[in-house]
């Protein structure tokens, strides 16, 4: 009896390690099935890309480009503009600037009291040369 147990005992364990072993072949089929149905794609080299895009671009210049429409003749006249620009008066001008040269000759700097002795380059600092000590 002992040796039939025995037997019994193995072959519960043949039983479970086949149902397991039959149980991860079908889920690997399951598996490889969803696989091989989607190929992945592929990054392309950068060969295939300048290919591609030499391709379209044969492609592009084979089509025949279409005609433009012609152009009506042209049956109106032109209009005749004047070419004799008429030239700014100077006289005008010249006095102008004669008087603002003047104007701003005469303007003088509000806040500084008028000093009869020129004043130095470091004049308006409160040192050097004629400034406060």
């Amino acid at each position: 009896m002992e040796n039939r147990s025995s037997v019994a005992v193995l072959s519960v364990y043949l039983a479970v390690i086949a149902a397991l072993v039959g149980s991860i072949g079908v889920a690997l089929a399951m598996l490889g099935g969803s696989v091989v149905s989607e190929p992945s794609p592929r990054a392309k080299s950068p060969f295939e890309i300048q290919l591609e895009s030499a391709r379209e671009i044969r492609q592009a210049l084979a089509r025949p480009i279409p005609q433009p429409e012609r152009l009506t003749p042209i049956t109106a006249k032109p209009a005749k503009v004047a070419s004799a620009r008429t030239a700014p008066n100077r006289h005008n001008s010249d006095a102008a600037m004669r008087q603002s040269r003047q104007a701003f000759a005469n303007v003088d700097r509000p806040g500084q009291p008028q000093q009869s002795q020129p004043q130095g380059f470091f004049g308006f600092l409160a040192f050097g040369p004629g400034g406060r000590h």
